[in-house]
């Protein structure tokens, strides 16, 4: 009997004890959830300790997430065209890209007193991070020439190359280092007083000329005098004059309306023969008006 009392209580504490295992095992499995990160991350730790790996695979992960956020913070400006493509703005107005580099040159120092002044814009290219500037100042007509790069952490234009008061200072052979392409629009423009053996005269920025004044009159009144009420005027890029034939580059300065306009003289009186929208127009007129002096149309990239 006293057996028997025995194996019934071994029963009993056996079965008490399989309870509390099961319920310890119900409470860890409840709280693995909470525990998971720590303890599958010490686990794995452990793991690679051990077998090798674990560690270096955290370190490419971070490694292409840092790099993926640095290409999307570039700059925009950079990222407009292909390193390798030229791109001329020179008629781009309204261009992002444009307006920050004539907003970095018209405050550069070099400028002196002129600075802030407004261009008219000659030539304007960029390539990659170089861009190469050649223009006149609005006020007085001022030659200015620059080279400028784009500096990507900062996300700015910089003048490296500079002049003022001539044309051809800054030349591709002083900056090997910038695509020579940038440098391929600007010119050794014509003097602007004096003229030609040949008669050839430079009237873009004679404003006493009265020659200069009768052809912008001759637009004006071939274009009506006014626009939107306010009587015309004219912003020149460039206006060259010889035997009786003129061209002229600019934009109406009220509305910027951009033209070009081949002029005859005919009995004193100057009138337009040709007139249209900037685009390919000296090659157009040339072949249209093969009669007409070279030299007008040479002058205007």
């Amino acid at each position: 009997m006293q057996s028997d009392s025995l194996s019934s209580g071994s029963q009993r504490r056996l079965a008490w004890t399989g309870r509390a295992v099961a319920l310890s095992a119900i409470i860890l499995l409840t709280a693995l959830p909470l525990l998971g990160c720590s303890l599958c991350q010490t686990f794995t730790e452990s793991a690679g300790k051990l077998f090798g790996g674990g560690s270096q695979e955290t370190t490419t992960t971070e490694t292409t997430g840092t790099d993926s956020t640095v290409e999307t913070q570039l700059p925009l400006p950079l990222q407009e065209t292909g390193e390798s493509q030229l791109v001329v703005l020179t008629q781009r107005r309204g261009n992002a890209t444009r307006t920050a580099i004539l907003d970095t040159l018209r405050y550069h120092t070099g400028m002196g007193s002129e600075r802030g002044s407004l261009f008219v814009v000659l030539w304007l290219a960029k390539k990659g991070r170089w861009a190469m500037f050649q223009g006149r100042t609005e006020k007085n007509g001022t030659p200015v020439e620059a080279l400028l790069t784009y500096n990507v952490t900062s996300g700015a234009w910089r003048v490296v190359g500079f002049a003022k008061g001539g044309w051809k200072q800054v030349v591709a052979g002083d900056y090997p280092q910038a695509p020579a392409a940038v440098f391929s629009g600007a010119r050794a423009w014509p003097a602007e007083v004096g003229s030609s053996s040949g008669g050839f005269r430079n009237l873009t920025n004679r404003k006493s000329s009265s020659t200069r004044a009768a052809i912008l009159d001759a637009i004006r009144a071939n274009m009506g005098w006014t626009i939107n009420g306010k009587k015309i005027v004219f912003t020149v890029k460039w206006l060259g004059e010889q035997d009786g034939w003129a061209y002229f580059v600019g934009e109406e300065y009220n509305v910027k309306l951009p033209l070009d306009c081949l002029l005859r003289r005919s009995g004193g009186t100057w009138r337009v023969i040709v007139t249209q929208g900037e685009g390919d127009f000296p090659q157009t007129i040339r072949q249209a008006h093969p009669e007409a002096p070279s030299a007008i149309f040479d002058g205007y990239p």
